[in-house]
């Protein structure tokens, strides 16, 4: 078992680690809204399902290039441009260079099925002649595009359509699940590249806000007041925020492009992230660095500056790995530990006749 001191370390430090990943986790939603980081993530697991081919790591910048160059081509040159073509596909982007930034499983498998039967086919015809024609020509007659031979798309396809036999509603279905399948791993994708995302987020935080581990680990071991005021503001800060997790689930949903005034409504999103990160850095990250004194000292040790120059960057970077795991693994540590520490006999209060540290007041300001 942790004792009260440890444990009073270990609560400040995840407080800490909170407030600064929920800085960051707004920032890199923020980034993700503007340069569209779900559409071109979508994109990939498409080509990845469509082309055969895995798309490079998104770079913003230059996919919105090569997307705006793909538009210009006279006919797709891939089966997923020719899925992008698709008017259904269209009408979800916001404009003619964006791409949407969701899909359901039913939209896919209604514009791989209008792609495989192409345009010749009329009301009332049997689709199945249609699809299997496409699969045997290795031909989309939809958008006058030939399929390799060698393709693991055609092949799949192909696979799946002798597993349904045939059967139009039943090659839906297995299309939609290996839709659902494909886009399961395209989360994991986005949460991996997320988090490499919020440590770069979070060593630039640790930078500007100078937010060093180790410096404030040393501050909260020695002086027991300084811990006790920091404790107070964690279990003050728990308490108007008991469903903060799911306030954190709401931010990172994504948006579905079938909304009406989407543009309005990312507006409005952009906005609100922006006032949420202004109130934590005004309001919350203020409070704790005024009573841990986070702030650059203006006499570093010039003897040894190296030394400490190095200290300051390995402290950095640990708040950067910490800020990585995001606002949610903090937020579910610390209702664990303030638990731990309302059960714990030998906390603050119990013995020496000291008030619980909800009603501390952080008046000390202190410094180094």
């Amino acid at each position: 078992m942790f004792s009260s001191e440890v444990l009073s370390i270990v609560i400040g430090l995840t407080f800490i680690y909170l407030l600064y990943s929920l800085l960051a986790t707004i920032l890199q939603e923020i980034l993700a809204t503007l340069l569209h980081f779900r559409a071109k993530m979508l994109l990939k697991a498409l080509r990845r399902m469509l082309d055969d081919r895995e798309a490079p790591r998104p770079r913003p910048l230059l996919d919105r290039l090569l997307l705006w160059r793909s538009k210009q081509v006279g006919h797709p040159h891939t089966m997923t441009e020719a899925f992008y073509r698709h008017p259904l596909i269209r009408s979800l982007s916001e404009n003619r260079q964006s791409h949407p930034s969701y899909l359901n499983r039913e939209t896919f498998s209604k514009v791989m099925l209008d792609l495989l039967k192409g345009r010749t086919i009329k009301p009332g015809d049997d689709a199945a002649p249609h699809i299997q024609r496409t699969l045997d020509g290795g031909r989309l007659e939809w958008a006058d595009l030939p399929i390799p031979e060698n393709s693991g798309t055609l092949l799949f396809l192909r696979s799946i359509w002798i597993d349904a036999q045939a059967d139009v509603d039943r090659f839906k279905q297995l299309m939609e699940a290996w839709f659902d399948e494909i886009m399961d791993r395209a989360s994991e994708w986005y949460k991996k590249y997320t988090q490499f995302f919020l440590l770069g987020l979070g060593l630039l935080i640790a930078g500007i806000f100078n937010v060093d581990t180790i410096a404030i680990v040393g501050k909260l071991e020695k002086d027991p007041d300084l811990r006790e005021q920091v404790v107070a503001q964690a279990e003050n800060f728990i308490r108007a925020h008991p469903n903060l997790d799911q306030d954190i689930a709401g931010i990172q949903t994504p948006i579905p492009d079938s909304l009406k005034n989407r543009y309005e409504f990312l507006r409005q999103r952009r906005d609100t992230l922006i006032a949420r990160a202004d109130q934590i850095v005004s309001n919350d990250i203020a409070r704790i660095n005024d009573v841990l004194s986070i702030r650059r000292s203006e006499k570093a040790c010039p003897k040894f500056w190296c030394q400490c120059t190095l200290r300051m960057l390995a402290g950095w970077l640990l708040t950067a790995l910490a800020l990585s795991l995001g606002a949610p693994f903090w937020f579910d540590l610390l209702n664990k530990l303030m638990k731990l520490r309302s059960a714990n006999p030998a906390g603050p209060g119990s013995a020496s006749g000291q008030p619980s540290g909800e009603n501390i007041q952080p008046k000390i300001d202190r410094k180094g």
